[in-house]
């Protein structure tokens, strides 16, 4: 029987839901050499990235669980623009005695790319519960009207469901990421300009906050990828130039392994799938626009497109990742936001980019304040976790510097970190220990009830949650160009790697610099931990990410001002 899969709407946990217990995507890739969930080949189609098989895959031999669907998608690699040729699909179910066809369809993919969509179906195998049996993927590539054949039919996530009890400490997680956050632009971090209502009252004020929260990277896609695998740049290597190592796991791929549904909103650029970022995810969605150059940016859609997706979910648990550039430079806001929020703003350039920033931050502010409503009337705000972020911070004159990228100091480094979860998580707490974002990882497996693996390089925040503490340890940032930036609970140092001479200040702080030693760990000693930590870990393979060649990214990379 063929079912077609509809939205629905939350009504409550039930004794037992539906829940993946087989992603036959990660089998086939496993059948290789490479052991790693990086071996999962992906796809885009209609804009949407999903983990694929192409050509024929039959399954190992396996049980089929009482009440057991297979869910799936069906659609054409999108390797180029213009119409591809049709596709063939078939699935067939093999026991001992016989094989039964259970799913033939064709798909002619439309020429206008608006209509292109993956379709998704669902198997009900009840038929064969309890019973052994195998099944059989089949895509073909036919002649299109020319004769030709100029497609790659492709299987979206093949995955077998089953009713399992469900447990309360699963809860469904929620990361947003604002890119260029700095923290010092907030409310609840002390801001003056009423940029961060929403966030002040309705995260900050229900959730907890932690005061002094850094980045690893003062850039984006090596500030991310910390933020999603708990590792240093140093050890995870992802970047614009090299992907994610391949023996490095994300959140994703951990939540994914558990039962998680999963999928990622991001708006591209440094956040692709070229560099592993769509690792782990059932749905990747890279927004490949160049809306950067239109007045409001794109975070509107952003959180929408992350809403339905969430809205179509209505079971747990799922882990969605929300990444958005809409207060990146160049600031883009509504009219009247300015005005609002920045009514005294200078001439100067700091003072106006100031005021055209804080403005993106008020107007991002207000698009959260409808999705955490949107959140509350499918009855899911109250009953997750959201983690509450930014990779790195802005500058806006300070020491003549602009923009990002540029420095390791704590107008970069200082990020907001909030998580709110009611009945779990302290309301209106702020927490003075030093964290990164290198914890947000384990935070969030411990708040779920799932275990760090042990090769992660942050640590869980939970214990801070409840007043208890957490081992002393150094926060690290870099390497930026020459130089490192070593963190302990009294001093920070940055230190020129090739000289080992470093610059000591206050660690909540970039205060007076001076050379030799500061606070409890000299310069020299930092760095040794700094390159301890380091080289724990193999070197991180250089796989090349492709960015460069592809030319609508090097378009949306300079938008952004990233290149020339």
């Amino acid at each position: 029987m063929l079912l077609a899969l509809a939205p629905g709407c939350r009504r409550g946990p039930a004794p037992t839901e539906l829940r993946p217990v087989r992603h036959f995507v990660g089998e086939a890739a496993k059948q290789g050499d490479d052991p790693s969930m990086a071996a999962v080949p992906t796809a885009m189609y209609g804009g949407v990235r999903r983990p694929v098989i192409a050509g024929t895959y039959l399954t190992e031999p396996f049980t089929v669980p009482a009440g057991g669907r297979l869910r799936f998608g069906i659609g054409i690699d999108q390797q180029k623009m213009t119409a591809e040729s049709p596709g063939r699909f078939v699935v067939a179910i093999s026991t001992p005695n016989r094989e039964t066809i259970v799913f033939d369809e064709h798909v002619v993919p439309p020429e206008r790319m608006e209509e292109r969509h993956w379709a998704d179906h669902e198997i009900a195998l009840d038929a064969y519960a309890n019973r052994q049996i195998r099944l059989r993927f089949e895509s073909v590539a036919e002649d299109d009207a020319n004769g030709k054949i100029s497609s790659v039919p492709v299987w979206t996530d093949p995955t077998l469901y089953a009713p399992v009890p469900t447990d309360p400490r699963r809860k469904n997680v929620v990361l947003v990421s604002l890119d260029t956050l700095g923290a010092a632009h907030l409310g609840c971090y002390g801001y003056r300009r009423p940029t961060s209502p929403t966030i002040d009252a309705e995260v900050a004020g229900r959730g907890t906050l932690f005061e002094h929260a850094y980045t690893a990277f003062p850039q984006t896609s090596e500030a991310h990828m910390t933020m999603l695998t708990a590792l240093y740049p140093c050890t995870h290597g992802g970047s614009l130039e090299r992907a994610l190592r391949p023996d490095a796991h994300t959140l994703a791929e951990l939540l994914r392994a558990a039962g998680y549904e999963t999928a990622a909103y991001t708006e591209d650029a440094n956040v692709t799938a070229g560099i592993g970022f769509a690792r782990g995810f059932g749905t990747f969605v890279e927004d490949q626009s160049l809306q950067f150059l239109n007045r409001k940016g794109v975070g509107d859609q952003t959180l929408h497109s992350a809403l339905e997706w969430i809205r179509s979910h209505p079971h747990g648990p799922w882990f969605v990742f929300v990444h958005t550039y809409q207060v990146h430079h160049p600031y883009r806001s509504p009219t009247g936001y300015v005005e609002e929020v920045a009514w005294d703003a200078g001439t100067d350039r700091g003072a106006v980019d100031g005021a055209h920033y804080d403005a993106a931050i008020r107007y991002t502010d207000d698009l959260l304040a409808r999705f955490l409503a949107d959140l509350g009337s499918l009855g899911v705000r109250d009953d997750m976790i959201l983690v509450l972020t930014g990779d790195h911070g802005e500058h806006l004159g300070e020491g003549g510097l602009f923009r990002h990228g540029n420095s390791l100091t704590d107008i970069l480094l200082h990020v907001p970190l909030l998580i709110r979860a009611p009945g779990l998580v302290p309301a209106g707490k702020r927490i003075a220990t030093p964290v990164g974002l290198v914890d947000i990882v384990p935070t969030v497996l411990d708040l779920v009830a799932l275990p760090p693996p042990p090769w992660m390089q942050g640590t869980s925040l939970v214990p801070l949650l409840s007043g208890k503490t957490i081992a002393s340890r150094e926060l690290y940032a870099g390497p930026l160009g020459h130089d490192v930036m070593v963190r302990t609970s009294d001093v920070k140092w940055i230190i020129d790697q090739t000289t080992g001479r470093g610059r000591a200040s206050a660690a909540d702080g970039d205060g007076p610099a001076g050379d030799g030693a500061g606070g409890s760990l000299p310069a020299d000693v930092a760095l040794a931990h700094y390159r301890a930590m380091c080289e724990a870990q193999p070197a991180p393979p250089a796989t090349p990410t492709g960015a460069g060649a592809d030319p609508k990214l090097r378009e949306k990379l300079r938008a952004l001002g990233y290149t020339n």
